[in-house]
């Protein structure tokens, strides 16, 4: 879907904005499973989103605030929603969750790269840093961003029905927050 991308190859969401966050929330220590991975167990607890006009459930943690993007109109064919640490500053978000939107390429480095399950269908999680505007230099202190595309079928324009999820990462707790989100993702449902 994605594939390895060189300096100046990457995703994003046309439409959607950058946003960086700080703060997290993370399971304690002795509750982490493998690092980097999923931890369902730690879910059970966790409160659940649910939108009917878009077709989706998901768990998301207790610190965290859901709110529909109030710059987009809800249809049944086309939404974000928005996750953030209630900590933070409104407008500020850690998980975006949009249904049916275009996917191109932007000046990106991709990091990493791996296949995953989201509601019992392949996936494939990328994870990726921004580039400086001359598209070939990282930023140091730029933001990263984890991102599962699925449902995309590229040759249909009838029939829009792709989900994106797109999870701002803290560079210095990457691998919490990437075994959060996977967390996160392993609870979506499709209703």
């Amino acid at each position: 879907m994605f594939g390895r991308g060189e300096a100046g190859e990457g995703i994003s969401a046309e439409g959607q904005e950058e946003s960086g966050a700080s703060g997290g929330w993370y399971p304690p220590a002795t509750e982490k499973k493998s690092e980097g991975e999923p931890d369902e167990d730690l879910a059970k607890n966790w409160d659940v989103y649910e939108n009917k006009t878009l077709g989706f459930s998901i768990k998301y943690p207790p610190t965290y605030i859901a709110e529909e993007d109030k710059d987009a109109a809800m249809t049944p064919e086309r939404g974000n929603v928005l996750f953030r640490e209630a900590a933070s500053e409104e407008g500020t978000w850690k998980l975006l969750i949009s249904k049916n939107v275009t996917v191109g390429w932007v000046c990106v480095e991709i990091i990493s790269s791996e296949n995953i399950i989201v509601d019992g269908e392949e996936a494939e999680l990328v994870v990726y840093s921004y580039l400086l505007s001359d598209c070939q230099t990282v930023n140091p202190e730029g933001a990263r961003s984890a991102v599962v595309v699925m449902d995309m079928d590229l040759g249909t324009e009838e029939e829009l029905r792709n989900w994106f999820f797109r999870f701002q990462i803290d560079k210095s707790k990457e691998s919490e927050e990437l075994s959060l989100f996977k967390t996160m993702l392993s609870t979506f449902r499709r209703l």
